[in-house]
């Protein structure tokens, strides 16, 4: 078992910039040493955990100038912290040294790091990774922007063990070292309101295949095979048989039949109906794994897995329609191929934060796949003019609760009530997840 301590001086001082659910996870860690000067940053309110107790080593700082006079010698940057925000760079030059939780893990960890980024279907894909690597025997975990803090694991790990990590285009910014494999599921337009532009954006994503020792690479995928600048990844894996460039190993897809190497492996078409995105996520995730899973036990994984919250999930059925809790779709991309997979008429409810995206994207998919849009959210009449050339009824109510009674209302026998944001839940929630928790106890209630 690994024995390790926080490798900071006697007295150290350390700043936690920007207060979430993974920050307050180091401070746990931190606070383990007694002699630390701690301060926590954030321009906002700092919303303590419930039971916290203040504690004399730790001072705070929020509002406006929550960045002023920082002196620390370190500083831990929440996820949504610019790196390149004038203060941090100062702080830099004076010689203060910059983690993040994912980059201070990175740089301690005994464990083999295999790192999933992308615009959508990275939690699946982490997940399915993790119970492949776990059904062969692996001793595996996963964590990041999954919701799993890093640090702690520095406490349990076994040199050898597995860490998958998800990660997002903000902790892609100071630059993933010691990635064992890295594998970008795709690339769609996507936190354009944090990113300066769509190629930072994507540069971000694309940092992942640069600094992996073996580069798993989507063919399938446009935007990555044209950026991809490695000419020989190590593995790449296609749904179409696009065999674009030469890899060491190759996972293609032929009627229905995920080929490995060009040998048949594993069939697909007994998860035909939890839908192609799963099953994409399949062929990832077997990618990410090569050479720790058996045809037999990447099968007893895949059969035993169950789909994530908030992730098309079947919240009841209540007079012949469908409820379904889709929050994690935050981008319009997520939305369309939710969309897609409906056979049945949809009474779809969009809105909430917007990033920045074009809406006019998903103008095809209503029109073709949407009987009723119902529009929530900070973004709903931004939307709405993105989907005004549509003819398809649409209504905007002021709140998650009044699109649930109006969709009951209007909906009938063998609908599909489908709740996909297309947005961030930063309007109302504090993440997806505590919006996808109100979508379904206002459908139960």
């Amino acid at each position: 078992m690994t024995s390790f301590t926080p490798p900071f001086e006697m007295g150290a001082r350390i700043a936690l910039v920007g207060m979430g659910k993974t920050n307050f996870g180091i401070l746990d860690v931190l606070l383990q040493r007694d002699d630390l000067q701690l301060s926590l940053r954030d321009k906002g309110t700092i919303c303590f955990p419930e039971g916290w107790t203040t504690d004399a080593r730790v001072r705070v700082y929020s509002g406006e100038g929550y960045l002023d006079a920082l002196t620390e010698d370190y500083l831990f940057l929440s996820p949504t912290v610019r790196v390149d925000a004038e203060p941090i760079q100062k702080a830099r030059l004076r010689g203060a040294k910059i983690f993040s939780d994912v980059s201070f893990f990175l740089g301690h960890t005994k464990s083999v790091c295999f790192g999933v980024t992308g615009s959508d279907g990275k939690s699946t894909t982490v997940s399915l990774a993790d119970a492949l690597l776990c059904e062969n025997g692996e001793r595996s975990r996963k964590g990041g922007n999954i919701g799993k803090v890093l640090m702690p694991y520095l406490f349990s790990e076994e040199a050898g063990d597995f860490t998958i990590l998800e990660l997002s285009s903000f902790q892609l910014q100071l630059k993933p070292e010691r990635i064992k494999r890295g594998l970008i599921t795709n690339l769609t337009p996507n936190h354009l309101d944090f990113h300066f532009s769509l190629e930072e954006y994507y540069n971000a994503k694309l940092s992942l295949l640069y600094t992996a020792e073996e580069p798993v690479l989507n063919t399938d995928d446009s935007e990555i095979v044209q950026r991809a600048s490695r000419p020989s990844p190590f593995i790449s894996y296609s749904m179409e048989e696009r065999v674009l460039v030469h890899a060491e190993h190759e996972y293609t897809v032929r009627d229905d039949i995920i080929h490995q190497d060009g040998l048949p492996y594993l069939s697909l078409r007994e998860f035909a109906p939890r839908g192609r995105t799963f099953q994409k996520n399949i062929v990832a995730s077997l990618a990410l794994c090569h050479g720790h899973h058996t045809r037999e036990s990447a099968l007893r994984a895949i059969r035993a897995f169950r789909p994530l919250a908030h992730r098309r999930e079947l919240v009841r059925e209540a007079n012949g329609v469908s409820y379904y809790n889709c929050s994690a779709d935050s981008t319009p991309s997520r939305t369309i191929e939710t969309l897609s997979t409906f056979s049945s008429p949809i009474v779809l409810i969009v809105g909430g934060r917007s990033k920045g995206v074009d809406y006019g994207v998903l103008a095809p998919a209503v029109r073709a796949l949407v009987r009723y849009v119902i529009l929530c959210g900070e973004n709903a009449e931004e939307i709405h003019e993105a989907l005004s050339s549509v003819d398809v009824p649409c209504v905007r109510v002021a709140s998650l609760s009044e699109a649930v009674k109006f969709a009951k209302d209007i909906a009938t026998e063998g609908d599909a009530v489908v709740f996909s944001p297309a947005s961030t839940s930063f309007d109302q929630y504090q993440n997806f997840e505590v919006r996808g928790a109100s979508f379904s106890s206002l459908v139960n209630q």
